[in-house]
């Protein structure tokens, strides 16, 4: 018998240096891919395609909802699979693949145009919803797989706690590699296809990149310097043209970023192992249902999960806020202010996940998961303080610092609250299988995307709920795009300082009614205006959404496990006569250590 198709029994009792190379590779592709979706959620779908806020709201949250109630019927698919190569590894052979392609095809629709007929329009807002509802539903087939076989590849508690260590920084290192590199290679990539463009139109010596430094060196509107330079058609020309090439940046750089992410996802399906045979019995959905409710450790940290999910509104605004607020769409500064504020975020949370096994050799696990909740919230709150403070001068290097201090700090407290979520959640298995000798791996773990689906979910819902009722949506939408564009002033210049008097202004006179001072006539309909008070009340409501509502969640997260039923000590008592009751089964256990 080949060793891929060796019984569990005979591959001892944990994985090997290949396997936990091969899981963290797999790791890194998977994030990858859903931080490609995540691009495609917090920046593509409204700022690019301008489909309408509203809209995008509630497509991304009856997905969300949708999908994630799904979680749990594939959780039990999973746990009732039964095939020589494990209950895992099949869906993870197969389904990168097939994950691959939907993410493609998301950025592969339409533009939503608000002059077309209905039937365009709403045909674009069904192909959104069918493509995005679809990729969430194949995403769970390969999402639930690939962090339940991190319980089947060792049967080593201490082993477990490492391997899922090690598999979140290469999470974080792929979610880290898309969120700062995909927005300025995208831009990049749409200077490139705006040179062809002049080409194609007979522009010859037309250079995007020298019209953009020298729009930037001598503070002139780009349009205007692109005309001096031979685009001759006209400024209207000139930024659709823009606008198509960006689209089609996108879809470039998604299509080679997710051909690299499925090919090492697929890297756990081939060369890790599941060591822990599947149990006996087979549940069905409805007694799955029950099992994790009944499980009260497990209950607990799902709810903790559900309550402080809106943390996953920083991913959907921060891109927005370093786009349009920071770099005013230039790829040098994206990078910059990326590396400086996403770098220490995706910083923050790398290393203090390295430590993490330390971490639990001397600390409990209940006391440093409501630690990162209770610390989270400061940075969260601080930023908006920073914003009330002198909303158009963050870029200033004495407030930038303070700034990338503050999202260091809040990665250092994401990477804690995810891992040991993964953790506990490991040890909510082994409950289980002690009380009830049945282990749910696939099910419980289904409970960690249904959490992040259900933040995702309702973020999406509030994030672009509130977009539009202040109406930063499609029109307006596309009128920010093409001030950007235009290159006349960057927002932070053109919208004040003046946080509460601009505020009370901008409702007093409702959003249909703009007052302040006219900063852009768009081109291609003159019946349009946009001022510089509508772009603070857009620019104040990222911030806002960065900070106060992530805030909330980490207070409402503390509740379900303020008195958390597992602990360290807990779990230790209740693993030793785990491993003895195995081992008077005859079965192979972990050495004790």
């Amino acid at each position: 018998m080949s060793k891929s198709n060796a019984p569990a029994s005979a591959l001892g009792t944990t994985y090997t240096p290949k396997e936990r190379n091969a899981y963290m590779v797999g790791l890194f592709g998977q994030n990858m891919i859903y931080n490609i979706i995540n691009v495609f959620t917090s920046y593509y779908l409204a700022d690019v395609l301008m489909v309408p806020a509203s809209a995008v709201s509630t497509i991304l949250l009856i997905a969300q909802v949708w999908d994630a109630f799904n979680d749990p019927i594939m959780g039990t698919i999973v746990d009732r699979t039964r095939s020589k190569h494990g209950k895992c590894r099949p869906y993870l052979m197969i389904m990168p693949v097939v994950i691959g392609v939907m993410t493609i095809l998301c950025f592969s629709l339409p533009t939503y145009d608000a002059d077309a007929s209905d039937w365009d329009r709403n045909g674009v807002l069904l192909l959104a919803a069918v493509f995005y509802i679809f990729w969430g539903m194949t995403y769970t087939s390969g999402d639930i797989p690939i962090w339940s076989i991190s319980s089947l590849m060792t049967k080593k508690s201490a082993d477990r706690q490492k391997l899922q260590s090690a598999g979140r920084l290469a999470a974080y290192i792929g979610t880290a590699a898309v969120m700062l590199g995909f927005q300025p290679a995208a831009f990049a990539v749409k200077a490139m296809l705006i040179n062809k463009s002049a080409t194609d139109a007979g522009y010859t010596g037309f250079n995007y990149n020298e019209v953009a430094a020298e729009a930037t060196k001598n503070a002139e509107r780009l349009v205007d310097v692109a005309i001096r330079h031979g685009w001759s058609a006209g400024s209207e020309d000139f930024i659709q043209t823009s606008l198509a090439d960006e689209k089609k940046a996108f879809l470039y750089l998604a299509i080679a970023l997710t051909v690299i992410a499925t090919i090492t996802f697929q890297a756990v399906g081939i060369f890790c192992r599941e060591r822990i045979a599947p149990s006996a019995q087979k549940n069905g959905v409805i007694d799955n249902f029950k099992m994790m409710f009944r499980n009260k450790p497990y209950r607990q940290i799902l709810l903790s999960g559900i309550l402080g999910g809106t943390r996953n509104i920083t991913m959907l605004v921060a891109m927005g806020i370093v786009t349009f607020y920071f770099a005013s769409k230039d790829p040098t500064l994206v990078i910059l202010y990326l590396v400086l504020l996403g770098g220490g975020l995706f910083g923050g949370m790398g290393i203090v996940t390295a430590f993490i096994p330390k971490l639990l050799q001397k600390h409990s696990k209940k006391k440093l998961y409501n630690l990162s909740n209770m610390l989270e919230f400061f940075p969260n709150v601080f930023m908006f303080l920073l914003f009330i403070f002198k909303p158009d001068g963050l870029a200033d290097w004495y407030l930038l610092i303070p700034m990338a201090v503050m999202f260091t700090l809040k990665g250092i407290c994401l990477g804690l609250f995810n891992t040991l979520q993964t953790v506990m959640i490991g040890d909510a298995v082994d409950y289980e299988d002690y009380t009830n000798r049945i282990r749910p791996d696939a099910v419980f773990y289904s409970g960690q995307t249904f959490i992040v689906k259900i933040g995702t979910g309702l973020s999406s819902a509030i994030y672009y709920g509130l977009r539009a009722i202040v109406g930063y949506s499609d029109d307006n939408a596309k009128l920010v795009q093409e001030y950007v564009d235009s290159g006349d002033k960057t927002i932070r210049e053109t919208m004040g300082s003046k946080f509460f008097e601009t505020i009370k202004s901008f409702f007093e006179h409702g959003k249909d009614a703009p007052t302040g001072n006219i900063v852009h006539h768009a081109s291609w309909n003159n019946s349009l205006i946009l001022t510089d008070d509508q772009l603070f009340v857009f620019m104040a409501l990222l911030f806002f959404c960065v900070s106060i509502i992530p805030a909330i969640g980490n207070i409402l997260s503390l509740i379900p496990t303020w008195r958390y039923a597992l602990d360290t000590d807990e779990y230790d008592a209740m693993h030793a006569k785990l491993q003895a009751r195995r081992a008077a089964e005859g079965e192979e256990v972990e050495e004790a250590e």
